[in-house]
């Protein structure tokens, strides 16, 4: 699956904000530091 968007890695307390022009449709969002997204650091977003 291609990556459309992607921020920089960020510790405990902080945050990050991004914004993705994004078509309709049905995207899957998920961390990708070893082992945490088959651990279930993983989501959907949908756009309609």
């Amino acid at each position: 699956m291609p990556v459309l968007a992607a921020i920089k890695s960020f510790g405990k307390n902080e945050t990050r904000e991004i914004t993705v022009k994004l078509k309709k449709g049905t995207y899957e969002i998920g961390c990708r530091l070893p082992c945490h997204y088959e651990a279930g650091m993983r989501g959907t977003i949908t756009v309609i």
